[in-house]
């Protein structure tokens, strides 16, 4: 049922103790026109804060951590991505973050898909 997903969704068991205050709850892709991605969240990923002296970093998958429309274009894509990884970079200054998708972390052919959020 509906509220034992949202609970297991947002289980602050599951969330890591690391992830910045930018990255905490879910976040609503409203008027996503790319992909057919509806709600996500990025608290249970593996996070470094300050990496490079700033900023943050992290390592998680989407599966279970996204949803997708109620289309068939959103399970179609969702069970596609179900694999992907997601590796989440915010600015030093939280300008920007970037979400790299992609598969296999040890084929260095393989395709990586970025997105900026400004």
């Amino acid at each position: 049922d509906a509220d034992s997903f949202i609970k297991e969704f947002l289980d602050p068991n599951m969330r890591s103790a690391t992830v910045p205050d930018l990255m905490k709850g879910a976040w609503w892709m409203r008027d996503n026109q790319l992909a057919p991605e509806t709600v996500m969240t990025f608290e249970h990923y593996a996070w470094k804060s300050k990496p490079f002296g700033s900023g943050a970093i992290a390592l998680g998958s989407q599966q279970y951590r996204w949803t997708f429309d109620d289309t068939t274009f959103g399970m179609i894509y969702g069970k596609i991505t179900q694999d992907a990884y997601v590796l989440v970079q915010i600015h030093p200054e939280g300008k920007w973050v970037s979400l790299a998708l992609f598969f296999d972390p040890y084929d260095e052919t393989a395709t990586v898909d970025y997105l900026w959020a400004y």
